[in-house]
Parts: C-alpha cells; sequence; structure tokens
C-alpha cells in the first residue's frame, strides 16, 4: 500500500486530540528524561496512545508517520542538549526499534514484500521486480528517504553497546553518517510532490521545501556542535568523548552550540507536526480554506502566506519547548560552582589536619613541619595553589610520584 499523500480529510476533533495526546506524552517524557521512573512511564503512554490512534481511532499510518518523524526530531533535540551525538544507553534500545520497523517496513513495502491485511488475518505479498519499476515516482522516491532514515537509526543504535558509544572512531563516522543521511532526504523533499505540476506553481501548497530546508540547517548545526566539542582539549589530551555529558555541561560556548543544534531539530519536529494537522489530515480544509478564494473569510490568505503562518507558529512551540529543555538540562551554576569549592575547602581542612597530627606524633622528624603548624599551613597552602595551577597536577608518573612534583622542562 503506497503512503498517504497530502490533502486527505482525516480532520476529526476525536483524531487530533489523539495525536495532541501522543504528542503530550512524548514531550512529558523528555522533560523527566533524568527520573528514569517517569520517563519510561511517559513513554509507556506515548505507545499505547499511538496503538489507540492507528487502531481504535484508524488513522492512516501514513498521516501517523509524518507525526512520527516529528517525534523522531524532537527526540534528537533533547538528547543533544546533553551531548553532541545521540545515545541510546542500553534500556533505550527498544526506542531504536520503535524508529526502525516504520522506516524499513516502508522501504520493504515498496520494493520486495508488504503485508495485506484481511477482515480475518494478515497476509505477506512478495513483490516482483516490475512492480518497482511500475510504481509512481513519488513512491520510489518515497523508498530511498525512508531508506536514508532507517541508515540513520542504524548509525544511532551503535551507541547501544558500551564499547561502540565510546569509541572514537565510530563517534567520528557518525559524525558523517547521521547528517548525510538528513541531507539525503533534504535532497528529495526539495522537489517531491504527488501531483502531475509542480505544487509551488499555481495555487499549489509547497510544504515540503521547508522540510527540506530545515533538515539541512539540522544537518550542518549537528556537524559544527560535534566540531565545537572536538577542539574543546581534555584534561588527559585523548580525543573528546561526544556521546559523554561534560561536567556542569561544560563551557557556555559548548553549551550554547548544543542548544542551537537541538533548536534546529526542534524547529523540524515542530513543523512536521503542524504540517501533519493542516496538510495531511486536511484540517486546513476546515479552518484555513473556507468560502471563496480572495473573498470573506480568505482575504489575505496565499500558499506563501500560509507557510509563513506555519513557520510563525513553529517558532513559537519551539522557544517554548526549548525553555523547558533548559529548564531541564544540567548546568554549571546548578552542580559545579559553589558546592565544588565547599569540597575544595574541606578537602584543604582536613589534609591541614592530618599534617599536623603527623607533626605532633613524629615532632621535629617531619621536615614539612619543622616551623610548626603555621609554617605547616603555609606550605600547604603553597603547595595546594601549585598543584592547581599546573597542567600536570592530575598526572601520575610511573614511578607513582604525582606529576606536579616533577615539573616540565623549560629549556627547549
Amino acid at each position: 500500500m503506497p503512503m498517504m499523500g497530502p490533502a486527505s480529510s482525516s480532520c476529526e476533533a476525536g483524531n487530533v486530540y489523539a495525536q495532541l495526546t501522543v504528542v503530550l506524552f512524548h514531550g512529558l517524557a523528555l522533560v523527566n528524561y533524568s527520573s528514569k521512573r517517569k520517563n519510561r512511564l511517559f513513554l509507556l503512554l506515548t505507545m499505547l496512545a499511538s496503538v489507540y490512534c492507528l487502531v481504535i481511532r484508524n488513522i492512516h499510518r501514513g498521516i501517523f508517520a509524518h507525526l512520527f518523524m516529528g517525534m523522531m526530531a524532537i527526540e534528537a533535540a533533547a538528547r543533544i542538549v546533553r551531548h553532541p551525538l545521540i545515545v541510546l544507553a542500553g534500556s533505550e534500545a527498544i526506542l531504536g526499534v520503535v524508529f526502525f520497523l516504520p522506516n524499513f517496513y516502508a522501504v520493504m513495502e515498496e520494493t520486495l514484500f508488504s503485508i495485506r491485511q484481511d477482515p480475518v488475518c494478515c497476509h505477506l505479498d512478495i513483490h516482483g521486480l516490475s512492480e518497482f519499476a511500475n510504481a509512481h515516482f513519488y513512491d520510489k522516491q518515497h523508498a530511498q528517504l525512508h531508506g536514508a532514515l532507517s541508515i540513520m537509526v542504524l548509525s544511532v543504535a551503535m551507541s547501544v553497546p558500551m564499547r561502540w558509544r565510546h569509541s572514537p572512531r565510530v563517534q567520528m563516522a557518525r559524525i558523517f553518517i547521521e547528517p548525510s543521511c538528513l541531507v539525503a532526504v533534504a535532497m528529495i523533499l526539495f522537489t517531491h510532490h504527488h501531483g502531475t505540476t509542480l505544487p509551488w506553481e499555481g495555487e499549489g501548497f509547497a510544504t515540503h521545501p521547508v522540510m527540506g530546508f530545515l533538515m539541512c540547517t539540522c544537518a550542518v548545526m549537528h556537524m559544527v556542535t560535534s566540531a565545537a566539542h572536538l577542539g574543546h582539549p581534555t584534561p588527559n589530551g585523548r580525543t573528546p568523548d561526544l556521546c559523554s555529558p561534560l561536567p556542569g555541561g561544560g563551557p557556555p560556548a559548548l553549551r550554547m552550540s548544543r542548544l542551537v543544534g537541538a533548536f534546529a531539530y526542534l524547529l523540524l519536529g515542530f513543523f512536521l507536526y503542524i504540517d501533519t494537522h493542516m496538510e495531511y489530515m486536511g484540517c486546513r480544509q476546515e479552518v484555513i480554506l473556507v468560502g471563496e478564494a480572495n473573498t470573506g473569510p480568505r482575504l489575505g490568505h496565499s500558499a506563501g502566506s500560509e507557510i509563513s503562518t506555519y513557520l510563525s507558529c513553529t517558532f513559537v512551540l519551539a522557544s517554548c519547548a526549548m525553555g523547558l529543555l533548559i529548564w531541564s538540562m544540567p548546568l554549571g551554576d546548578d552542580e559545579g560552582g559553589g558546592s565544588g569549592a565547599k569540597v575544595s575547602c574541606a578537602q584543604q581542612e582536613a589534609t591541614k589536619l592530618q599534617l599536623l597530627k603527623a607533626a605532633d606524633t613524629e615532632g621535629e622528624g617531619c621536615g614539612l613541619l619543622q616551623e610548626g603548624a603555621e609554617g605547616a599551613a603555609a606550605s600547604l597552602q603553597a603547595d595546594l595553589e601549585k598543584r592547581e595551577t599546573s597542567p600536570l597536577s592530575v598526572l601520575h608518573l610511573p614511578n607513582g610520584k604525582p606529576g606536579s612534583e616533577h615539573p616540565p622542562s623549560h629549556g627547549s
């Protein structure tokens, strides 16, 4: 069965509320990402609401697929806020399966096989080569489009095994694979249409080029964010791990790079949400295309002004969602700052007490404390300051002594 085209008439209040419930539960799951119990609860409710839409409400799966693509974009935004590459931790592997199977089946449906539903049961239909050759050209594009999305999901799924997730080689490959898949989809959407004339001719309505532009923006920002984090030095001199959150969120510049990348995905996701309801469910026929053209309620309406209105709503919704993500993301001002300073002072005081106790028990045999308690405290403070400023303070040489005891040579 081919994918659903635009201008379908499914704009019923029950269908709209059912799909908005899916969006709401999915959003609550992402806002509560740090709480595993709440996150899993809302993800379960999201899946149940999706089943309700497809089975009970009987919303065409082609319509729901566009909402599903929007959910993929929002999911990516919520994860990029924490680290540049999208990560699926062990128990989240089910999300990879959920996102992969619909895209993979869309490819198989146009090429090798499809599942035909009968009133009693389902049957597997095997397609011959001639069936793909005689399919509409836009159906062939659908197969390539969802094939690219399937490869992108498989690339993200490589983060499930711990060894692959933190492998620098795998991360470098993912930096190119996932944005390239997005651009591949965008290349199709720029000129994709289901009719005999181009959508932007006459009174056409072209939302696909907007989706393509937003996907290219996501791809560019994805690579820029990853490159910015690779350029950030690490204390041990190793390649930065793009799948691990930085302590306290990292420097402000890196936080902002991730936020900009996440905002691009939010724009794509919310535009897909709006387009799913207005164009694919046919709600624009009920809300916007009322009466005759250029008269009454349609004064001031055009295809361009309608898309601009959708984009305006997209920016408002995406900015509100970004505020929720910023509220839920870790920041150094919340976690690092003051508490770190208190811990450091406590450690200094504990070390001082240990040295003073050693001076009392060993007497003049402790060379460091021969000058008394005040001298010991002063020496300890100077040594701590030296360790904090030295780049080798966290390194340990093979002889077991800390690197700060062996300052680098300045002769070269």
